[in-house]
């Protein structure tokens, strides 16, 4: 098959090397997806999944503002030896990621991002995008924002929102209705978390 490939000039040789390359490519995607660094697509009710989620109830006191994981949501799995050991990558009305750190006797949630897609959009040199407003909170040091601290971000052109670098619930909580969002569903609105296992 070598030398079928390479005797016939240069065109042949190039296929050659394509072919290597796309094995390549095949093995090193399967070597990633092996070691875990490619998340996994997992249910609700996936064990795994379900330790995770008992892991951010420990922590309810410190993620005020996030909205309860739906039952029916699309969620990966991510295994890390970085800045975590585990992240759930959970995809339905918002899009959001969640930390976790391994412990002795099992995960510690140690931060979590959920982002919200406005119906308005916004063109920059990047290209055209929707507006979002994305809440971050962190224990441990994941994507170096604020630790401790409830970080609200706002990309668009909304008035009330851009180039405020102090942004806080009270000031989101409005637009999110008028973009469409139930804002009982956050937890900062009575003061506590709502349960994670409802469907929204």
């Amino acid at each position: 098959m070598l030398e079928l490939l390479t005797s016939s000039g240069s065109g042949s040789a190039r296929t050659f090397d394509n072919i290597v390359t796309r094995t390549f490519t095949l093995v090193c995607l399967a070597l990633l997806a092996g070691c875990g660094f490619t998340p996994q697509k997992l249910a609700y009710t996936d064990p795994q999944v379900q330790e995770l989620l008992r892991a951010t109830e420990a922590a309810s006191s410190n993620r005020f503002g996030f909205t309860p994981v739906a039952t029916n949501a699309d969620i990966r799995l991510e295994e890390s030896s970085g800045a975590y050991d585990r992240m759930l990558h959970v995809y339905g009305r918002t899009s959001r990621t969640i930390a976790f750190r391994k412990q002795a006797k099992g995960f510690t949630w140690i931060g979590e991002q959920e982002t919200y897609r406005g119906p308005k959009q916004y063109t920059t040199v990047d290209g055209t995008s929707f507006e979002e407003i994305c809440l971050t909170y962190e224990l441990q040091r994941v994507a170096h924002y604020r630790l401790n601290h409830l970080n609200i971000t706002y990309w668009g052109e909304d008035k009330r929102l851009v180039n405020n670098e102090d942004l806080r619930l009270q000031i989101i909580l409005p637009v999110l209705k008028e973009w469409g969002y139930n804002v009982e569903q956050i937890g900062a609105v009575n003061g506590n978390q709502p349960p994670r296992t409802e469907t929204n």
